[in-house]
């Protein structure tokens, strides 16, 4: 019986305890005084006078890729320029005028190539025949001296 007691009586206990501590905990409503006014038109004068250094969300340095006089600036300083645009363009007469003596003497070296490869097939040509004719009169001073060296030539001259 007394182990029945117990249980119920901190069952009983319990129940009673809880809505104590949950009136406790709740909290207060906290009334703030606000002051109300009608709605009108009117002019709305407040000024704010600051001092403050400005200046770029990001900067970059530019550097060409050739060096020379400035010809023309095609952008003002703040304007917002984007990759790949043109904004100064740099005189180019110096760089076309090395670009037609580069061309002048490309053409004067393949001129020149040109004739060197066409001597060296003529002088080929010269060779290769020069060099026929030498072999021909080697295998007949060959044939000549086989022919004066053969056995049998020698017994004809000693015979005859």
């Amino acid at each position: 019986m007394y182990c029945r007691i117990v249980p119920v009586g901190i069952l009983v206990l319990t129940m009673f305890c809880f809505p104590a501590v949950s009136h406790s905990q709740e909290k207060e409503e906290i009334s703030v005084p606000v002051k109300v006014t009608p709605v009108k038109r009117g002019e709305i004068s407040q000024e704010l006078s600051l001092t403050a250094d400005v200046g770029p969300q990001s900067s970059v340095t530019i550097v060409p890729k050739v060096g020379g006089t400035l010809e023309e600036i095609r952008v003002k300083l703040g304007d917002m320029v984007k990759k790949g645009e043109v904004i100064a363009k740099i005189e180019d007469r110096e760089y076309l005028l090395g670009v037609k003596q580069a061309e002048a003497a490309f053409s004067a070296a393949q001129t020149q190539w040109n004739l060197v490869k066409a001597t060296a097939q003529t002088e080929f040509l010269s060779n290769l025949q020069q060099g026929e004719a030498a072999l021909k009169m080697a295998q007949a001073n060959l044939e000549k001296i086989e022919l004066r060296n053969h056995p049998h030539s020698k017994e004809v001259l000693y015979h005859g």
